[in-house]
């Protein structure tokens, strides 16, 4: 394996199948996925809202431990209710792109998206 180092993040790229991987925590590769929507670029924050929601389908089929997802679906919650409340278009944008590849999410924030509609 060859090491390089970007961005407080070691990659290590293994000679047999080509296919880097990079230590970083789980915990801090959502955290920072979640914290990527509240980039001031649209494009940024959508397609971090996306990845989410596809994160978010891969983790409810997988995970074996319900207190991992659930953790990192509060802190998701947690951004969502400050884009709500902040920045209701990226709150929408968000809640959209999300909702795209995981759908459950749009029930738990439905009642808070109709007075922004209204």
């Amino acid at each position: 394996m060859s090491k390089s180092r970007e961005t407080n993040c070691t990659v290590f790229f293994c000679k047999k199948s080509g296919r880097a991987r990079c230590d970083v925590s789980s915990d801090r590769f959502y955290k920072t996925l979640a914290m990527n929507m509240n980039n001031n670029h649209k494009s940024v924050y959508a397609a971090a809202a996306e990845v989410i929601g596809m994160t978010l389908t891969l983790l409810t089929a997988k995970e074996t431990s319900t207190s991992d997802v659930e953790r990192r679906r509060q802190y998701i919650d947690d951004i969502i209710k400050q884009l709500m409340d902040k920045k209701p278009d990226r709150f929408v944008t968000c809640l959209h792109c999300i909702q795209l590849h995981f759908p459950a999410i749009s029930d738990r924030f439905s009642y808070n998206f109709l007075p922004i509609v209204v």
